[in-house]
């Protein structure tokens, strides 16, 4: 089994010749990772539509602050 990265070109994968030499006519599976893409869709999403506003909320930093101050002996 083999990985290597390579860069699309058209309709054509160009890798290094090194890396795929011993491999010269063995079938190939190659797998297009476009993490562009992925985080162009998570961009549009509005996570506050799915948070209850609450006073601790609102004040959060202060509230870890007095958990924290309050639990040193």
């Amino acid at each position: 089994m083999l990985a290597v990265k390579g860069i699309i070109r058209g309709n054509m994968v160009v890798l290094d010749a090194a890396a795929v030499r011993e491999y010269q006519g063995k079938t190939a599976l190659v797998t297009i990772i476009d993490d562009i893409a992925i985080s162009e869709k998570t961009i549009g999403v509005n996570l506050d539509m799915f948070v209850k506003p609450t006073e601790r909320g609102k004040n959060a930093d202060i509230y870890l602050k007095e958990l924290r101050n309050g639990d040193r002996v």
